[in-house]
């Protein structure tokens, strides 16, 4: 169940957590985490990526990472003057539940967080007018992010947001004035121009939401009247982790082409299939968050059968 926690209830949650727990459990995770570079710019995503061990000699039940921030696991960001940025993402209420997830030993989980979505500003205007639910942002400046898990606290990582410039700019402005252009009584002029942008802009920060976008308005009107398939978003998601194995919304895409829509429940595909989709996936992507993603889907998998 959701429950709203105050942020600053989940800063007194992480200090008491870490001094009263953090000695004993330090045997138990090892916890690594990564940004792929130092500045990124305004409403570009910030994939956080997160690996957990268990580095005991027991098997253990968790909920892994999951949802931060719950009283296992917290991801904190503070600014340049060390004051803590506004938590913004959801909060779960499971501190009485031990989890599904189990993981012996040496085993790992494996999560990517966009920080955009965790921390997202809605008082400062960053001086585009993008839909703030589909291109999240912090203000610019520098930030240094926290993590801690169970008591166990990784390394501390910085990163910059700085101003837009070259082809980001124009691909950010072009976005901006299409969807102020929006009719969501008639949207398929505005996807067309979205996917135009995608192909003129590839490889940008915001390319995979635009192309996300021209998808949604181009289908928004059997969205509305229920009939777009569960094929179709099968199909697109797949779309989607061909044109960006390395986001973080591999994960989601990857559920996506492994279930379908069986007599009105979501089911997951015959293992067999699953684990074809996941081998390609595995061959054509090395080195990208598709790749983690999927690997650990399969070893899972693998793990169920024995």
């Amino acid at each position: 169940m959701k429950t709203a926690v105050s942020y600053f209830t989940l800063l007194l949650l992480f200090g008491t957590v870490l001094s009263t727990t953090g000695y004993s459990n330090a045997h138990k995770w090892a916890c690594d985490i990564t940004l792929a570079k130092k500045n990124y710019v305004s409403h570009e995503p910030i994939w956080l990526d997160i690996t957990l061990s268990n580095i005991s000699d027991d098997t253990l039940r968790t909920h892994g990472l999951d949802v931060p921030n719950h009283r296992q696991f917290f991801v904190l960001v503070t600014d340049q003057y060390g004051d803590s940025v506004q938590y913004t993402g959801p909060n779960w209420n499971i501190a009485t539940s031990p989890g599904r997830l189990l993981l012996d030993p040496g085993e790992t989980d494996y999560g990517s967080f966009d920080l955009t979505k965790l921390f997202a500003s809605f008082d400062i205007n960053s001086g585009y007018s993008v839909p703030l639910m589909r291109f999240p942002y912090i203000p610019r400046g520098t930030y240094t992010v926290h993590v801690l898990f169970d008591g166990v606290t990784p390394n501390e990582l910085s990163f910059s947001i700085v101003e837009p410039e070259g082809e980001d700019a124009k691909a950010l402005r072009a976005m901006e004035s299409t969807l102020r252009t929006l009719d969501r009584d008639h949207p398929k002029p505005t996807a067309d121009k979205l996917a135009q942008i995608a192909d003129r802009y590839p490889n940008r920060p915001f390319s995979e939401m635009c192309l996300y976008l021209a998808h949604f308005y181009s289908h928004m009107n059997e969205m509305k009247q229920g009939t777009y398939s569960d094929e179709a978003k099968r199909a697109f998601s797949g779309v989607l982790l061909e044109h960006y194995p390395n986001s973080g919304h591999a994960k989601d895409w990857l559920w996506s082409v492994t279930h379908q829509l069986t007599d009105g429940k979501v089911q997951e595909l015959e293992r067999e299939e699953t684990m074809s989709i996941l081998d390609r996936l595995l061959e054509d992507h090395p080195d990208t968050r598709c790749y983690r993603f999927a690997e650990q889907k399969k070893r899972r998998l693998l793990k169920d059968v024995k």
